[in-house]
């Protein structure tokens, strides 16, 4: 009970400080997302704000009973902030409560609860190849959401959808890890749904199954093929859907900002705290790397083309855009610290990994 406790209070902090960071983006403000109103390409990210959508619809009046008033019908104090002044974050979050109840506190509980989610599913993730003390096990849920802040700075940009990716992201390569196809796959179209990023999962599962060997190269292509299929037919039917809404399909920010800013940054030099920041993470996971799970060190193949796609496309020095990355991060940092402590890798699952090898040489 006490580490179930420590994990909620741990996941209220961490969404706190991800709460800082709504509304900070005019074309991706909650209730427009909600009502399918928000600019391109956010509005395409529409699972979170379908699903509020629906939950809102069955839950409305209770939750208005709840909040003591009718939503729909923001007073000038509590719905739309006077001319000149912004609110994000929290500030927020209490006049959206205020003037949008129902839609509000649905989309606040599915945050929460894809922080909350991801917690544990990175937890039985770790434990599918690694076995832990009692004390290790049961705090790990409590400690996996703790690195997501430094995805973020308070005041700056964070999204609905931001949470659900992490959360989906995480589920996708559990059911990898299990070798269940069937949920995989509608994981997968979920996460595509949800945002595009989740494409970067093709080439997670098209290493991990070319060297570990148990599918063989016609399961492996259809199944491959599949997914890019699924993600392609996705991203057409959300452009097709939101084509009259404003804004553009993609942004490109090259020339505009990144490039700028990194010739600032270089020109700035290294600072000893960036480079230790940088250098322990680096360090834990190059620990052991040839005994780490074969899922984990596959998953790295995702971050090169979100670099190099972020540089392009997106603001390069926004970390959250990488987020979907934290849960392989995390797990090859948790495999090298947690060993301080007890932990140590499943055999069986180390000769499964090293037969996959064999197999495909």
């Amino acid at each position: 009970m006490l580490a179930v406790l420590a994990t909620l209070v741990t996941s209220a902090g961490v969404f706190a400080n991800f709460a800082e960071g709504l509304e900070n983006n005019h074309g991706a403000l909650l209730i427009d997302m909600i009502d399918y109103q928000a600019s391109r390409p956010f509005v395409a990210r529409t699972l979170l704000p379908t699903a509020v959508r629906a939950i809102a619809a069955v839950t409305r009046t209770p939750v208005e009973r709840l909040l003591g008033r009718r939503g729909g019908e923001p007073s000038p104090e509590e719905g739309q902030p006077p001319a000149g002044e912004r609110r994000s974050g929290l500030t927020a979050m209490k006049h959206l409560l205020a003037a949008h109840p129902a839609e509000t506190a649905a989309a606040l509980g599915l945050m929460y609860g894809c922080l909350v989610g991801f917690a544990y599913l990175a937890a039985r993730l770790f434990a599918i190849y690694y076995e832990s003390p009692p004390a290790v096990a049961r705090l790990l849920p409590a400690l996996a959401p703790l690195g997501v802040p430094l995805f973020y700075f308070p005041g700056k940009w964070s999204y609905p959808y931001d949470l659900s990716s992490l959360f989906l992201t995480t589920l996708c390569l559990l059911f990898l890890a299990q070798r269940r196809w069937l949920p995989y796959a509608i994981a997968f179209t979920l996460a595509c749904l949800n945002k595009e990023t989740a494409v970067f999962l093709v080439p997670v599962f098209w290493v991990f199954h070319r060297l570990d060997g148990r599918l063989d190269e016609g399961q492996l292509t259809s199944r491959t093929a599949l997914q890019l299929a699924i993600f392609a037919a996705t991203k057409l039917a959300l452009g097709a859907l939101f084509r009259n809404n404003p804004g553009p399909y993609m942004e490109f920010h090259l020339f505009d900002h990144n490039l700028w800013t990194t010739l600032a940054w270089l020109r700035g030099g290294y600072g000893l705290t960036g480079l230790v920041v940088t250098a322990l993470p680096v360090l834990c996971i190059l620990d052991g790397w040839s005994e780490k799970p074969l899922l984990f060190r596959s998953g790295l193949v995702m971050l090169p083309p979100m670099l190099l796609l972020g540089f392009a496309f997106g603001w390069f020095e926004e970390w959250r855009q990488y987020l979907e990355c934290y849960p392989i991060l995390l797990m090859l940092i948790l495999g090298s610290v947690t060993r301080a402590f007890g932990t140590r890798r499943r055999a069986e699952d180390a000769a499964l990994d090293s037969a996959g090898r064999v197999a495909a040489a």
